[in-house]
């Protein structure tokens, strides 16, 4: 059968002559399209909650890492004389002392912001200052700070340690 260009196309009755039936999407088709959308909606809202805990873990390492950084920082550049040894190069035994930055043994807060407010993590900061062993009978001390602080249920520490000897 021909059309001509005076007449519409219509290509239902063009597939009906050719004995093809019309094809359309089920009910269940589409359900099934839905459902498969919504298991991937799914994985994809779990995997960035996951990511979101992981940044936010990130954070808090990162700032852990900058107290402990400041205090040996602060370690490394306070005078060491005979005659004048800082609070925080005096020896302790090996299991150490909490320390703060203001020398006292309160918790060391481990600040985060976390989308737009501000994250307080209470942690405690134990100072380790040894003496080592030399053959010329130097003061040279190690000092050690290590942090724990609790996130999501577990405990979780950063250390970090280095070596000073008198001025």
């Amino acid at each position: 059968m021909l059309y001509s260009s005076e007449r519409e196309f219509d290509g239902s009755k063009a597939l009906r002559a050719l004995g093809r039936p019309l094809r359309a999407f089920t009910l269940i088709e589409v359900i099934v399209a839905c459902s498969v959308i919504a298991i991937a909606f799914g994985g994809i809202m779990h995997a960035m909650i996951l990511l979101n805990r992981q940044a936010m873990l990130s954070r808090i390492q990162t700032n852990a890492r900058v107290v402990v950084q400041r205090n040996i920082e602060r370690a490394l550049a306070e005078k060491f004389t005979p005659i004048q040894i800082p609070e925080i190069l005096e020896l302790t035994d090996s299991s150490g002392k909490p320390w703060n930055d203001d020398g006292s043994s309160a918790p060391v807060a481990v600040v985060v912001e976390n989308g737009g407010s501000t994250v307080t993590i209470p942690g405690v900061l134990n100072r380790i200052v040894t003496q080592i062993a030399n053959p010329n009978g130097a003061d040279i001390r190690r000092v050690t700070f290590s942090l724990s602080y609790p996130f999501r249920g577990r405990t979780l520490s950063y250390s970090a340690s280095t070596i000073r000897s008198r001025d």
